[in-house]
Order: C-alpha cells, then structure tokens, then sequence
C-alpha cells in the first residue's frame, strides 16, 4: 500500500468548491503543498460542474494543484455503465490502476449516489464531518476533518439508559 493519497472530485464535489465548501479548499489547499497529495478533476465531471454552477471549469483547471484528466477511449467505454458520463468517468478514474494500485477516493457532496458502488467515497457534505469513506478509512483524510470542530447546533447527546 502506498502512502500517496489520490483523490478524484467528482461533480458535485467541483460545485461545492464553487460555494465555498471547506472541506474542498483543504484538499485543494493539501493537494498544492503536501507531496503525495493528488487531487483529479475529471474532464465530464468538469463539465457537468460548470453547468451547474457557470465558471467552475476554468477556475478548477488553473489551479496548480489540481490534475486534469481527459476522456480516454477506456474511460469513453465505461460510460455506457452510468446515469451521467460525470458519474461514468468518476467512477472509472477512482478505480485501481498501475499507477495506483489501491485506487483513489473518490470526493463527493453527495455520497447517496455511490451507495451501493465500488468505491470509496470520502462525504464532503457540510458538518458530515465524516471524511471516512463507506468502505474503508484513511488516517490521512481523516486528519482533515479533525481540524474543523462540529458546530453544537449539528451534534446531538445520546439519552442515557
């Protein structure tokens, strides 16, 4: 096992950098200054990016932390297999490969999509906080999310018995 950390973002993780999401900002921000950090923008998921939020695409592409992946004849094949070619593409790319032999995480503000997937998702919905992925854990990833404290509004006690 390698101690790279590769993360795809999908879509809905593009938009939410849009937004402002900060859990996106530190994985941008670690992707940049951190070795072994790798952080993917997928070019269908950049697309349907853009398309629901106007600018994401050409803001994500000139970021030097980010690597820009095209749409290969394998990944073009795969496609077939998803609801949306974003959908298609992410899930390709996060995938074992020589390269990366454990695959990547794949980054997502909408982690109900890949229930049921092959992949391991890391949740970057607001005050999830989660940053586990549903079907392993990185003390790497996890790291980040340590950083940023719950809001008490967001957390609940359980009743005692």
């Amino acid at each position: 096992m390698s101690d790279a950390v590769h993360i795809v973002l999908d879509d809905t993780a593009m938009a939410a950098a849009g937004q402002g999401n900060v859990l996106v900002s530190r994985l941008i921000h670690r992707a940049h200054v951190e070795p072994g950090w790798f952080l993917y923008a997928l070019a269908c998921a950049l697309v349907e990016a853009d398309r629901a939020r106007p600018g994401t695409a050409e803001h994500l592409a000139a970021l030097p932390g980010i690597t820009v992946v095209d749409l290969d004849l394998s990944a073009a094949l795969a496609l077939a297999r998803r609801e949306t070619w974003a959908a298609a593409h992410s899930q390709y790319a996060a995938q074992p490969t020589p390269e990366r032999p454990d695959g990547a995480v794949l980054a997502t503000a909408a982690p109900q999509r890949w229930v049921g997937e092959a992949v391991r998702v890391l949740d970057l919905t607001p005050f999830s906080c989660s940053m586990a992925f549903l079907s392993d854990t990185s003390a790497a990833c996890a790291s980040s999310c340590s950083e940023a404290p719950i809001p008490a509004s967001r957390t609940r006690s359980m009743p005692s018995s």
